[in-house]
């Protein structure tokens, strides 16, 4: 895998989920949404994405939205490379 590459693609995808309510978000949270994406190199990566309560104690507290990106190597099952942001109930992001 290109991490390079599959980073960039991951990050794209995170703008596009940060665009999205909190409502749009909430109503995600269990489902894993998958998307696949080819590379500039040809590589074809899975994107998964899953959302859920940042606290589980909190329901209707703050979300974690967390995306990971593979190309279906061996690597992906020991170390997929993730990214993920945290979003409150009134819309902004948390510790950035």
């Amino acid at each position: 895998m290109d991490k390079t590459e599959a980073l960039k693609i991951l990050h794209s995808e995170l703008i596009k989920l940060r665009r999205k309510s909190y409502d749009e978000m909430t109503a995600v949270i269990g489902k894993t949404m998958i998307y696949e994406s080819i590379g500039p190199t040809g590589i074809q990566y899975q994107i998964d994405v899953q959302v859920f309560w940042d606290d589980p104690r909190q329901p209707e507290g703050n979300l974690r939205v967390l995306a990971s990106i593979d190309d279906g190597g061996f690597i992906s099952f020991i170390k997929p490379l993730t990214m993920d942001f945290i979003m409150s109930p009134n819309g902004d992001f948390i510790g950035e």
